[in-house]
């Protein structure tokens, strides 16, 4: 049960990150203030863990900042800018369901 809550919670995440992008209100302070870690990046953006640093090996998405030898987090506002240019070349694309 407690897994088909978070499914859900995260379908719904993504649904309305979607939404915003494509509505073109993600930009708020509030949700660019602040940084995340790889779990919360990996909930918002549909890339697997080694997709994801690969991705950062070759330049494509933005570095972590290490806040300790072994905690890297990222800034909000910029897994949000890399959403919203997924979602505009998802448009451009006519991959938009």
């Amino acid at each position: 049960m407690k897994s088909i809550k978070k499914l859900l919670s995260y379908l719904f995440m993504f649904a309305f990150l979607k939404f915003a992008c494509q509505r073109g209100d993600l930009g708020n302070e509030m949700l660019e203030a602040g940084f995340m870690r790889i779990g919360k990046v990996l909930e918002i953006l549909p890339f697997s863990r080694s997709g994801w640093f690969h991705g950062i090996k070759v330049g494509l998405y933005p570095p972590p900042i290490h806040i300790s030898p072994r905690v890297a987090v990222w800034r909000n506002s910029d897994i949000l800018r890399l959403a919203r240019e997924l979602g505009s070349r998802d448009k451009i694309n006519g991959d938009e369901k």
